[in-house]
């Protein structure tokens, strides 16, 4: 859940990626770049409720993936989420649905590897 400023109409979703072929094995050839899985959405503002379904009926909306069954999808990482006209003067929160994620390959830092060479 995320508290939202009533003067914010678009948000991103961005979390870590990677792809089920290097986190579950090479027997899976599954090469997409998947952040998490996101289930309903529900802003609530304004005293009222509203279920976001832009994600589920935009087949090319920027930052998602493809649709999976029983209306879930995939983020890339950075998924652009409209949360249409609000008021201004409002203050909403937000409720997403995370159904799944990672795992994830932790980034090597290279700088604090030693390298011999022979």
């Amino acid at each position: 859940m995320f508290m939202i400023p009533g003067n914010v109409q678009n948000v991103q979703i961005i979390s870590n990626v990677s792809r089920p072929r290097d986190t579950i094995g090479p027997f899976v050839d599954d090469r997409r770049s998947l952040g998490v899985l996101i289930g309903k959405i529900t802003l609530f503002d304004s005293g009222k409720s509203r279920h976001l379904t832009t994600h589920l009926e935009n087949e090319m909306l920027a930052g998602w993936s493809n649709k999976e069954a029983m209306g879930l999808r995939w983020t890339t990482g950075n998924a652009a989420l409209a949360l249409g006209k609000r008021d201004p003067a409002a203050i909403g929160l937000l409720a997403i649905q995370l159904v799944a994620g990672g795992p994830y390959i932790e980034s090597i830092d290279e700088s604090n590897i030693a390298y011999r060479i022979a």
